[in-house]
């Protein structure tokens, strides 16, 4: 036998079963710093591994793609994994199965995603559920698609916002049907510090937008709220707003520390009326900006652009551009 130490320490049986030894707190820990590929080989090679790598949490993830309809729902990285959340079933692709909550959660505790995708059709079931699984997930962008009716969304949609330092994410927010103005309206004034915002729902016809009776998603209050709290927010949804409510929140975004280096600034589906005023305040704006001159270099210029949509709506863009 060998008592070199040297030898006995290179020897590659004495470093698996000193490795195997180890506390499992340790190898998890080991474990959340392994790539990927590591991980799934290191869980490879025994049971224990197995299961202290499904307990250490902090994957990496490029996407993860989450579907809830009535009839399926399903968690999938489109590389690793597919969990069938309907069925409790796991497609094992490419890692080791998934086969409880409990270490399903463990899957996704303390992850890390350059993009969280959510297609809900019923946000009443997961409503629950799917924010709590992803809790303690870190994501640069948080797209959440709601297909059905269900007035639940807004709730569904607090909720992943809980608890969170959203200050250098891009959110999506999609409703297929029209929900009420008022549930609208409520989340908006209740929005997070956002990088960006999108906000989008299927638009009433120019004639209800127009009536003054009609109760619209957005005022000047709500999207003043939103632009002290975003760089740039692209609001999709009706609005009872005026000129001069607009030109509030732009200048409220300046006030808030945006620098116009990032194309920040506001899309707004606005109404025909308020288009002409609008256009004289950024104007007048812009008068006063050259007028400052170097006095105020560092200060974004507002640049104001109209479009109309395939429906006919008129949209506007302030855009807030680097002078320096």
């Amino acid at each position: 036998m060998d008592r070199n130490p040297i030898n006995y320490l290179n020897n590659e049986s004495t470093k698996k079963i000193a490795f195997q030894t180890l506390p499992s707190e340790i190898i998890s820990r080991i474990c959340e710093n392994l790539c990927g590929k590591d991980r799934i080989r290191l869980g490879r090679t025994s049971k224990r591994m197995n299961a202290n790598e499904k307990e250490a949490g902090r994957r990496v993830f490029g996407v993860v793609n989450v579907l809830w309809t009535a009839s399926e729902g399903s968690i999938c990285d489109g590389e690793h994994l597919k969990y069938d959340l309907v069925s409790g079933n796991l497609e094992d692709l490419r890692v080791h199965s998934i086969d409880s909550n409990i270490e399903i959660k463990n899957c996704f505790r303390n992850a890390v995603t350059f993009s969280l995708k959510m297609e809900i059709g019923d946000s009443s079931t997961p409503g629950y559920f799917l924010p709590n699984l992803f809790r303690t997930i870190k994501f640069e962008n948080l797209e959440m698609k709601f297909t059905g009716n269900d007035e639940s969304s807004v709730n569904f949609v607090k909720a992943m916002f809980a608890n969170r330092d959203l200050t250098h994410s891009n959110v999506g927010i999609q409703w297929n049907q029209i929900h009420r103005a008022s549930l609208i309206r409520e989340l908006l004034a209740q929005i997070p510090r956002l990088k960006e915002l999108s906000v989008t729902q299927p638009l009433r016809s120019p004639i209800d937008y127009e009536s003054a009776e009609m109760d619209l998603p957005n005022d000047d209050a709500t999207l003043l709220h939103v632009a002290k709290h975003t760089k740039t927010a692209m609001i999709w949804v009706e609005g009872n707003y005026t000129a001069q409510g607009i030109f509030d929140a732009s200048e409220a975004q300046i006030a808030c520390g945006v620098d116009g280096t990032d194309s920040n600034g506001l899309y707004l589906v606005i109404p025909d009326s308020i288009e002409e005023q609008l256009q004289v305040l950024v104007d007048n704006d812009s008068k006063r900006h050259e007028e400052i001159g170097n006095a105020e270099n560092s200060r974004p210029k507002k640049q104001l652009f109209f479009r109309t949509e395939g429906s006919g709506r008129r949209t506007a863009y302030i855009y807030l551009s680097d002078t320096a």
